[in-house]
């Protein structure tokens, strides 16, 4: 997913990293891998059936 945020408490991030976004600030860089399991679990908390298992 896409948002603006806020890069002033996490300044090495830099373009094209994925973070962890809370109230608007990115809190932490995300690894790529890392980064899918939690849109695969994100996506099957609305509704998709099972897409963390297909990461396996």
């Amino acid at each position: 997913m896409r948002r603006a945020a806020s890069l002033m408490l996490l300044p090495e991030a830099a373009v094209g990293d994925y973070v962890l976004v809370h109230a608007g600030f990115a809190m932490q860089v995300v690894e790529a891998d890392e980064a899918e399991r939690i849109e695969a679990l994100r996506a099957e908390m609305h509704g998709a059936p099972r897409t963390v298992e297909a990461l396996s």
